[in-house]
């Protein structure tokens, strides 16, 4: 948003000056914010599941919604990342307040949230996206049926929300595995030469875990809890 009112000329300045306000503010929301959050119930069928019963959980709320306005603000506005923004935040508050509940939804009504919200967000990528897949290493593009792509994507969507639901009660891997990912991605994208306002995205996010984990790395742990 802010390069619609200095241009293109200070583009890398802002991007600049985003990422270090992501990761900051993010750190800085976590520490004073740190006694608010929800506090771990434990785990009844984990290994030592009880030492972590009273520790705090759901940092996902603070750096999603750091990670949204970060990246609305100093990343390149678009409708469809402003819908992408608001489906991050909603998969991320399903969790927040799965973890404030006293008694756990249940596997059943967090896992069908978790499908509604990647239906959504398969139906906003194919309105502003073709159904085309690029094999980098060959070379060769294959354009599915948008049914087919959809479904394919829903599939991908909902089993990474859930696959990430199973490492974050873990400190540090959750944050560490999506950041790998991310690089990976990012790396991809750019010998490829395009997704650079997408790569300036994983950017903002990579800052927002990278402080999480720096403070999950002091004495006053914290438990990453569901981000999303």
């Amino acid at each position: 948003m802010l390069h619609l009112l200095f241009g293109n000329a200070a583009a890398n300045v802002i991007a600049l000056i985003g990422i270090l306000a992501a990761f900051a503010i993010t750190f800085i929301v976590l520490k004073r914010g740190n006694g608010f959050l929800p506090k771990d119930h434990g785990r009844e069928f984990a290994h030592d599941g009880k030492l972590s019963q009273g520790k705090p959980r759901g940092a996902g709320f603070v750096f999603i919604i750091v990670f949204a306005i970060m990246v609305l603000l100093f990343g390149e506005f678009r409708t469809e990342t402003l819908i992408y923004m608001l489906l991050v935040i909603a998969a991320m508050i399903t969790g927040f307040l799965d973890d404030c509940a006293k008694t756990p939804w249940g596997e059943y009504i967090k896992g069908f949230l978790d499908f509604v919200i990647a239906v959504v967000t398969a139906f906003t990528f194919l309105n502003f996206n073709t159904g085309d897949v690029t094999f980098a290493i060959f070379g060769t593009t294959i354009t599915f049926h948008p049914i087919v792509y959809g479904i394919l994507a829903v599939i991908l969507i909902w089993v990474s929300i859930n696959v990430t639901n199973c490492t974050d009660g873990v400190d540090g891997l959750s944050g560490t595995l999506a950041i790998i990912s991310f690089a990976t991605i990012s790396i991809i994208n750019s010998i490829q030469g395009n997704g650079q306002a997408f790569n300036y995205v994983i950017f903002i996010m990579c800052a927002c875990i990278l402080a999480y984990l720096w403070f999950n790395a002091n004495p006053s742990k914290l438990m990453m809890g569901d981000a999303g």
